[in-house]
């Protein structure tokens, strides 16, 4: 009994936190009358998973999808025993295996090193990202940030993606940064790494995905070679509640306007 109420107690107590973001449709990331096409821009397997409810909305909306992830993830533990060449295949695969669960329509991974993106020369970073947009013709980047204040390769990535958006010629009218809600930052730093959220941006839209629950569960078990990690340290004890249930709770998806034309 002692367990029902707390249980009960927590559940209103997340409930009740107030979430200020405005919510959106998925399309609403671009700006109107602009072709309805993203690229995602990523630093490893796994990150698309932040967005996942988001990206399969736009592929029901019949948006083109392109995702590039600038590593292969191949230091994220755990390796599963296998050498590193081994282990970027496979995480390779699970992103591209992700990506179709979402309907995303083409997959680059680049052959940067997993943790030295901060190190790498940043114009032949920002030029290989710049060519993915010269290629796909994005209205939006889609991108990544640090959530935990100790990933340096998501701070690379967002400011290479800004420098590509800005480009000469480039099609990027918007850049986000997906981010979490108050309600997730709460539960991050009670469950699972007690720094997250520290660095979050805060958000300034919300995308709801409850009728993409069950595409984002799949599109999470499909990193089988990070999860449980990934799933403990994205979501935690989603692993353990199937994925309907589990993101009619966590029913939104958001994101911070980095750059670019600003939402009427």
């Amino acid at each position: 009994m002692g367990v029902i109420a707390v249980a009960a107690v927590v559940t209103l107590h997340y409930l009740g936190i107030h979430r200020s973001a405005q919510e959106i449709r998925a399309t609403a990331l671009i700006p109107p009358k602009m072709p309805v096409d993203v690229l995602v821009v990523i630093a490893r397997p796994g990150q698309e998973v932040t967005m996942a409810g988001t990206l399969a909305a736009l592929d029901d909306a019949g948006a083109q999808v392109s995702v590039l992830s600038l590593t292969s993830g191949e230091a994220q533990p755990p390796n599963a025993g296998f050498g590193q060449e081994r282990i970027r295949g496979i995480r390779a695969d699970e992103l591209r295996a992700s990506s179709e669960s979402l309907g995303v329509e083409s997959v680059v991974i680049g052959d940067y090193a997993d943790g030295q993106l901060m190190a790498a020369d940043p114009g032949e970073v920002t030029a290989q990202i710049a060519k993915v947009v010269d290629e796909v013709r994005p209205s939006a980047i889609l991108t990544v940030g640090d959530m935990t204040g100790d990933d340096s390769d998501s701070q690379a990535v967002a400011g290479y993606s800004l420098a590509a958006a800005q480009a000469q010629d480039s099609p990027v009218a918007r850049v986000w940064t997906v981010t979490r809600g108050d309600r997730e930052v709460e539960w991050n730093a009670m469950l699972a790494d007690p720094i997250a959220g520290k660095s979050v941006p805060e958000p300034d839209v919300s995308v709801r995905i409850q009728d993409e629950a069950a595409m984002k569960g799949q599109a999470l078990q499909t990193h089988g070679t990070q999860s449980p990690d990934l799933v403990r340290g994205t979501y935690p004890y989603e692993d353990r509640i199937p994925a309907l249930a589990y993101f009619r709770f966590w029913d939104r998806e958001y994101f911070a306007l980095a750059w670019g034309q600003p939402m009427e």
